[in-house]
């Protein structure tokens, strides 16, 4: 979560420009603003002069810039005043892997009160960012260095009662179901996220104490089920697919073991931190597969094919085709997919090249 405080101004520091951009207008217009605005800007790791900034990491980006933005209302009180109408993101990164399929939450707050003045949510479906808060103008979008601009349609907060703005990320499938996720065990792993994650680095799990426990290339059908769960005994489970000698989980979801291998009836998932799961070993209503979700419609025939373009809900959807072993433990099929497989929607991750794995870890839930 990044963080701006309108303060006092201090010595500029080395780093990415946060250029408080206050748009056209009259110079008189803009010195009225500073001032209404305060005179210095903080970003989590101090104090800037104003005007100026630092680079500052986020979720889903390591760098990118922020401008808050404020403009004259006539209408407001008796004499008009400044409201904070908007703001501005650039050196965003939009790409698939970077914050695409996000959505982002721009809290603003007063000097002494942690009760929120205002908050507005806006997210990307897969090609370019939308709120129902206003208005919003992209450039390069689908690239490393995008920008984006939201103008409020109904600004009501002054801009001189705005000390700190928030930012904050998540996957924008959880921002437009606005569901809560379960209350962390007390016994879970210190890396424990809610629902489905795009693109971890597989040192945040090792970090955390995670151990891998299964994998398996997405073409084979040799591996069974039940080696599976032999081998993944442990309490926590992180299941994911990843490129061959990759370094990160290219979508990965946790939760307890025992609901991770629940059996569960065709197109009936259940919902466990954040997440949708099912695991159908035999053939059930058209239905034989494992996987996940982060909503309850699925289309498991027979790995949940459910995709479509423009759909938040597809890059975030993991399924392994099983199959019938002639009377024997069921294996893991070929296929079928990580996220989106469709070469018209990304991500695209081509399952059957032979370049991806499916992948388990596990955790004991004790610290390490």
């Amino acid at each position: 979560m990044s963080v701006l405080n309108f303060d006092s101004p201090r010595g500029p520091r080395s780093g990415k420009s946060l250029k408080l951009a206050l748009g056209a207008g009259a110079v008189a217009a803009i010195v009225a603003l500073a001032s209404t605005l305060a005179a210095g800007i903080n970003i989590n790791s101090g104090p800037v002069e104003f005007g100026q900034g630092v680079s500052e990491t986020t979720a889903c980006d390591d760098s990118l810039t922020i401008t808050p933005r404020a403009s004259f209302d006539n209408s407001y009180g008796p004499d008009g005043d400044f409201l904070f109408s908007g703001f501005a993101i650039s050196d965003l990164d939009s790409t698939v892997g970077g914050c695409a399929g996000k959505a982002f939450t721009i809290k603003a707050y007063g000097e002494t009160s942690s009760a929120v003045l205002a908050a507005y949510t806006f997210m990307n479906n897969g090609t370019s960012f939308t709120s129902d808060y206003g208005m919003t103008e992209w450039d390069n979008e689908g690239t490393e260095n995008s920008s984006m601009q939201l103008w409020l349609a109904n600004p009501s907060v002054l801009a001189s009662s705005v000390y700190k703005i928030t930012v904050e990320s998540q996957n924008a499938i959880y921002a437009s179901l606005n569901f809560s996720c379960d209350s962390v065990p007390t016994d879970a792993p210190s890396y424990y996220p809610c629902g489905p994650q795009l693109n971890v680095p597989l040192s945040t799990l090792t970090a955390a104490g995670w151990e891998p426990c299964f994998e398996d290339n997405y073409v084979n059908e040799s591996a069974t089920v039940d080696f599976a769960i032999e081998s993944c005994d442990e309490p926590y489970l992180a299941v994911f697919g990843q490129a061959v000698a990759g370094s990160s989980a290219l979508l990965l979801a946790v939760a307890p073991r025992n609901d991770v291998f629940t059996i569960t009836s065709g197109g009936t998932p259940r919902l466990v931190n954040g997440t949708y799961w099912y695991y159908t070993p035999v053939f059930d209503r058209g239905a034989q597969s494992f996987g996940f979700s982060p909503t309850s419609l699925i289309e498991q025939t027979t790995c949940d094919y459910r995709q479509s373009e423009g759909d938040p809900s597809s890059p975030y959807r993991l399924c392994w085709h099983i199959i019938d072993n002639g009377g024997n433990p069921p294996l893991f099929g070929e296929g079928y997919r990580i996220g989106i497989d469709d070469e018209f929607l990304i991500p695209t991750y081509d399952v059957g090249s032979g370049n991806y794995l499916r992948v388990i870890y596990q955790h004991t839930g004790r610290s390490i």
